[in-house]
């Protein structure tokens, strides 16, 4: 985004004054353009005093750039800024994938003496800050992925919280978020009338990887609909108090301090504990790294009935895998929640041939084995037992 008066590759609007925009009565209306002339966004701003104590300041930005080729749309947004007292804000409209620029307390006006960076302290706004609302931060859920140009993706660690993570407290002094759920790099099912693929985070035609709290909040109320199912006699009060009360605790969450916390609220939402009262043990997943690697090649269809057989199921410290299948196939071993853990070879072979693999290493609790490389892919959900 360039400004035909800007300083730099970034458009940015004069200092504006609250009080003389609630005087005037009239909104400030600024307009940004690429770097090719084109119409970037329109930037509207208007304020008015919220009581006797606040001031509220709405922007507005037209966005001229999103859409597809040939679908030219653009997006409205409107941000609600509550302030009290005086001093300098500096607010800026992410672009694109432009926003990273600001993280890290990375200045993108290091000539401007009066740029202060957020703390990202009180950033928590509605409908989070509700009394009736269980808000949910977002930390990372994989730290690698292969989308669908098979080129893999390399993320932070897992179960680290994400830097786009809203805090509290609220303005009248509550914590805030209440809870964490997964926000970022979340598979979910995609449009499959939008032509995504030529974005890095598409897999397919029906999954795509996506990050936000609009990925942490639909968890958080899948979380939900699960106990009200479990206890449909409990209120929403109950249902709110449930998840934050069986909430788990990791070095992540910790390293924001004693829970709660206007970072990482009360902890990890852990729905296993929610719905039977039996914690859920991830740390070894959380320090595990991921095995991320690009999709084999599809391969030429049989010419017989394939087969694939793993046993026993409960499991304790080993599973036999049985195959008849004349190509090198890909065992994959999978978590609850979709995290690859493991990867083994399969040796091919014209008629049933067993291989025996280790589990002892995992936690107890459900896992999903996947074997690819023949005319299909075979999964099979494993229970292991310690």
């Amino acid at each position: 985004m360039n400004g035909k008066n800007g300083d730099s590759v970034f458009y940015q609007t004069p200092f504006l004054n609250i009080l003389d925009i609630v005087k005037s009565g009239a909104p400030q209306v600024f307009t940004s353009y690429l770097k090719n002339g084109s119409l970037s966004s329109n930037i509207t701003f208007t304020a008015a005093h919220y009581n006797q104590d606040y001031d509220e300041l709405i922007v507005t930005t037209d966005e001229h750039t999103s859409g597809v080729p040939g679908n030219p749309i653009f997006d409205d947004h409107l941000y609600r800024y509550i302030l009290k007292g005086s001093g300098i804000v500096h607010a800026w409209y992410p672009f694109a994938n432009l926003h990273p620029i600001y993280v890290f307390d990375r200045n993108p006006y290091p000539n401007d003496s009066t740029y202060v960076g957020t703390d990202n302290n009180y950033t928590t706004i509605i409908p989070t800050n509700a009394f009736t609302v269980l808000s949910s931060g977002a930390y990372n859920i994989r730290n690698c992925y292969v989308n669908a140009q098979n080129n893999l993706q390399i993320s932070y660690p897992s179960c680290q919280l994400t830097y786009f993570t809203s805090h509290g407290p609220t303005l009248d002094g509550r914590i805030k978020p209440d809870i964490l759920t997964p926000g970022e790099n979340v598979i979910s099912s995609r449009s499959a009338n939008v032509n995504f693929f030529g974005y890095g985070d598409e897999i397919d035609s029906s999954y795509h990887f996506f990050s936000g709290t609009s990925a942490s909040s639909p968890i958080a109320a899948g979380i939900a609909a699960l106990i009200w199912e479990r206890f449909p006699h409990f209120t929403r009060d109950s249902i709110i108090n449930r998840i934050k009360s069986t909430a788990r605790s990791d070095s992540f969450a910790l390293s924001t301090g004693p829970l709660p916390n206007n970072i990482a609220g009360w902890g990890k939402a852990d729905a296993f504990r929610a719905l039977t009262g039996i914690s859920s043990d991830l740390s070894q997943l959380c320090g595990q790294k991921l095995v991320c690697i690009p999709k084999p090649p599809t391969p030429p269809p049989p010419t017989y009935v394939e087969f694939v057989n793993i046993s026993p199921n409960p499991a304790n410290t080993f599973v036999n895998i049985q195959h008849n299948i004349p190509r090198h196939l890909q065992l994959s071993v999978f978590n609850s929640v979709g995290q690859l853990l493991k990867i083994e070879k399969l040796p091919p072979s014209n008629v049933a041939t067993s291989k025996r693999l280790y589990i002892g290493f995992l936690p107890s609790g459900i896992y999903f084995i996947r074997i690819s490389g023949g005319m299909q892919a075979f999964t099979k959900r494993i229970l292991i037992q310690h």
